[in-house]
């Protein structure tokens, strides 16, 4: 089920490297901001860590291009989904930082761009997050047939 047009995509592709903390902050808003990120910086390496038990692809993200390697995870319990927008606004800032050769918390960018990889994986449990913050109903009815 496709929930927007192409017009409307490209509309919200537009903005879609701002992250949002505000809001309930679920899975589709994570794929989102993942494709506006990296359609705005580039750099950054995106993939598949493995699946869900509902078949949801579990998403990386890859800062930098070093031998250090360091990773960030997010949302492992679902209750904890405010963890998400915490880490993809660091990923967001990082980005900006290194694209406009900034330092960021006293650090050079390029200097951790070209010394470290962090991965980060923000959203280690998708579908525990969609129950959490309601999209589960919304989104896919019919997981309650799946399952009962």
């Amino acid at each position: 089920m496709e929930l927007f047009g192409p017009k409307t995509w490209e509309k919200i592709l537009k903005y879609s490297y701002i992250i949002p903390t505000d809001i309930k902050y679920g899975y589709n808003i994570l794929n989102i901001n993942i494709q506006g990120l990296k359609n705005k910086y580039p750099f950054l390496e995106t993939g598949i860590i493995g699946y869900t038990s509902l078949g949801n692809p579990i998403p990386y993200i890859r800062f930098g291009r070093g031998q250090k390697q360091i990773l960030y995870c997010s949302s492992t319990h679902a209750n904890e989904w405010i963890t998400t927008p915490l880490v993809m606004k660091y990923l967001q800032n990082i980005s900006e930082s290194f694209r406009t050769g900034q330092n960021i918390y006293g650090y050079n960018t390029t200097f951790l761009f070209n010394n470290i990889s962090l991965y980060i994986v923000p959203m280690v449990n998708p579908d525990g997050v969609d129950l959490v913050v309601g999209n589960i109903r919304k989104y896919r009815p019919d997981i309650y047939r799946i399952y009962l």
